[in-house]
């Protein structure tokens, strides 16, 4: 099942994405992060006032995914443009989890009125790279050697899609 996330899912949402912040390159974050921080965090979707949003995905009442649609960047001619994430539990990559959180952000990024969305995703990723592809995502582009973690360098691939724009 699929939902907005909560205040309460700070704890879950942290179990999963500090595993890929102390244990790959996935995120350039360095530090896990902590409860508050995470709820601080959260603060910026779901609400009237704000387009962005925030998803987790729930299975027997566990927390094993979380995806969310973000500002791009912060100059305010990029408002129609947003940045997507995902982040799945590392026993659930390949359930189809990740394919059902990305198209719930791609058709709520698009109701929420975004003609464009991006992802950034660190190299080498096939199952990542294979899921923006498998959605009609393009690589528009790659910075290399741009993030260092784990005492290398890591390049990134920038992947874009048009959504349907009224």
């Amino acid at each position: 099942m699929i939902r907005h996330t909560t205040v309460q899912d700070a704890p879950a949402i942290n179990r999963i994405y500090n595993h890929y912040v102390q244990n790959t390159a996935i995120t350039f974050d360095l530090d896990p992060w902590t409860d508050e921080e995470r709820v601080q965090w959260l603060a910026q979707f779901n609400h009237d006032d704000s387009s962005y949003q925030a998803f987790i995905y729930e299975e027997d009442g566990e927390i094993v995914g979380f995806a969310y649609f973000g500002q791009f960047r912060e100059k305010a001619a990029y408002a129609l443009s947003t940045e997507l994430t995902l982040y799945l539990a590392p026993e659930h990559k390949g359930s189809g989890t990740g394919t059902a959180l990305m198209n719930h952000l791609l058709k709520t990024a698009q109701k929420s009125g975004f003609k464009k969305a991006y992802s950034v995703v660190t190299l080498p990723n096939a199952a990542s790279s294979g899921l923006h592809r498998k959605f009609a995502f393009k690589q528009v582009g790659k910075l290399t050697d741009v993030g260092f973690k784990f005492d290398r360098f890591h390049s990134v691939a920038i992947y874009e899609r048009t959504l349907r724009f009224f």
